[in-house]
């Protein structure tokens, strides 16, 4: 039987909490993954290229930055680092999807929590044991809320619909690669959300304060606190547009230039889901006894003692072996365009999925004529499911297909210019396949644990720099597109942009905006590859 629990969250009480399944697979092995965070690179011709998108509309998109945003924002053409997972990639391990059920404000809610164990703890001998310190991380979670719908005659009827989908972020990704290291040796990890860009803006006015010396920004550092990050910051052309329109929002309401204030009501805007709202990571706090985001086997047990007799155990032999294997699968470290691009397919086609209600799908997508394109993109959905199985799939998979067309391709192809052939297998909770030709080069595998790809996020990088270049040029941008509300943001009390000594960046009227500055490198993590 299940047992029924109560918790209290921020978002009200939590009733009637239980953990109806529990599924547990078997992983393969895997090629390193790396860390690549998105980058911008504003110039002039950008700026230009956005006020003609926006000028007879007065507002920013994702549709209207599609073809855009890829050429001054995109994920680093070099890896800064292996991202860090407990063990290494090479090593075999179980991921887990595991179902939360409970009630809040009397609405039906369900967590799909998602993500791997540090090691293979499964013993098959006379049943299935798992070993009771093997340690679970969450990856991610799905939060889905059912609705009663009134229809014409009077009837309830109840309609599932995802709400939030998130990744979980923690200081772990770094910590497990050398446990060992005493904390104040290891590199630290930062997080570029859009709400942490806001933050290093408004830092700026605290180092205008007092000292710089005396100011440490400790927000987007990773620490043992887990930290929610939605899935759609992936998406360039989403996260570009939910900062910009954020900014002219805030100054169209305030009628102010800047300062502490005007950062708060956009930080207000662009925040994520807090983890104090997710009501597993609040049960799990309390019991565990390894930290924030990860917990053992005995803690899930000491949640809910019934779990060890429904949980479903699938060993790697009775899946396909030749989808989970590295085997003909390419390296994830080369600077080529091909494997550019399939480290962004890897982090927005799941992105996109969990928008839509999509877990699983598998669709071929192409402009290349000789292949029978016509009329630009050509994309196909074969199969696919979805996190309720009351749901159809002709629905979630047409609005994938247009999205992945306008917000992705538009951008990658620069508007259907560079040819490209991609066949593509995607599980959003455990592993992704990826077939991918760019400008006619060869139909290249890559194998994605997207499981586990909470750890390679475009949102986490070790370098101490870039959340201040992406929030300096971001505002750089905003300040230089004709939207309504946009007046000067760049005071002497700001922080000033970091710009692209080779072309510097101008407003509207030609005039530049700040004498061109040398942009920093990035910094290597000594993890290195």
């Amino acid at each position: 039987m299940n047992y029924p629990m109560s918790i209290v969250s921020p978002m009200g009480q939590v009733t009637n909490l239980t953990i109806p399944r529990l599924l547990i697979t078997e992983t393969g092995t895997y090629h390193d993954q790396f860390i690549r965070p998105l980058h911008l690179d504003v110039r002039a011709d950008n700026i230009a290229n956005v006020n003609a998108a926006i000028s007879s509309i007065g507002s920013i998109s994702p549709s209207n930055l599609a073809g855009i945003t890829g050429e001054f924002f995109k994920v680093s053409a070099i890896p800064e680092a292996v991202a860090p997972l407990v063990n290494g990639w090479n090593s075999k391990r179980c991921r887990f999807l595991m179902e939360i059920a409970y009630e809040r404000a009397g609405m039906r809610t369900s967590e799909m929590v998602s993500g791997y164990s540090d090691h293979l703890g499964v013993s098959t001998f006379n049943g299935t044991h798992l070993d009771p310190n093997m340690v679970f991380y969450v990856n991610n979670i799905t939060t889905i809320r059912v609705d009663p719908i009134f229809t014409a005659d009077g009837a309830v009827q109840h309609v599932s619909r995802v709400v939030d989908n998130s990744h979980v972020l923690n200081d772990h990704l770094s910590s497990t690669t050398n446990p060992n290291q005493a904390y104040w040796e290891r590199p630290n990890m930062y997080d570029i959300r859009p709400q942490d860009v806001v933050h290093t803006l408004s830092l700026g006015l605290e180092l205008d304060k007092y000292n710089p010396h005396q100011v440490l920004d400790g927000v987007s550092i990773l620490r043992s606190e887990s930290k929610l990050s939605n899935r759609a910051n992936n998406v360039p052309v989403t996260y570009a547009s939910k900062l910009l329109n954020a900014f002219n929002t805030a100054q169209a309401g305030m009628l102010v230039t800047g300062g502490e204030e005007f950062y708060t009501e956009v930080s207000g805007m662009v925040r994520d889901s807090l983890a104090t709202h997710s009501a597993f990571l609040n049960k799990i706090r309390n019991v565990t006894s390894v930290g924030g985001g990860k917990f053992t086997w005995s803690d899930l047990l000491s949640i809910d003692p019934s779990l060890n007799q429904r949980k479903s155990y699938v060993p790697l032999r009775e899946v396909t072996k030749d989808f989970y294997t590295t085997v003909d699968s390419e390296y994830w470290s080369g600077a080529d365009i091909t494997t550019q691009y399939a480290t962004i397919l890897a982090q927005v086609i799941p992105s996109l999925m969990a928008g839509v209600g999509l877990t699983q799908i598998n669709f071929t997508s192409t402009n290349n004529y000789s292949l029978g394109a016509t009329l630009g993109v050509n994309t196909r959905v074969i199969s696919g499911n979805t996190f309720s199985s009351g749901i159809s799939l002709a629905g979630p998979s047409e609005v994938f297909k247009q999205r992945f067309e306008a917000h992705v391709l538009k951008d990658l192809t620069y508007n259907n210019q560079l040819q490209f052939n991609l066949v593509a297998n995607f599980d959003l909770i455990g592993e992704s396949k990826i077939q991918l030709s760019v400008d006619n080069g060869p139909l290249t595998p890559y194998t994605v644990p997207t499981f586990a790809d909470n750890s390679f996020s475009p949102m986490l990088t070790f370098n101490p720099a870039l959340p201040n270049q992406v929030a300096s040029q971001m505002l750089t941008m905003f300040e230089s597109i004709n939207l309504p509300f946009n007046n000067s943001l760049l005071s002497p009390t700001q922080p000033q942009p970091v710009f692209n000594p080779h072309q510097p960046i101008v407003n509207v009227n030609g005039q530049p905006l700040t004498p061109p500055v040398e942009v920093q490198p990035v910094v290597m993590s000594p993890y290195g590859i």
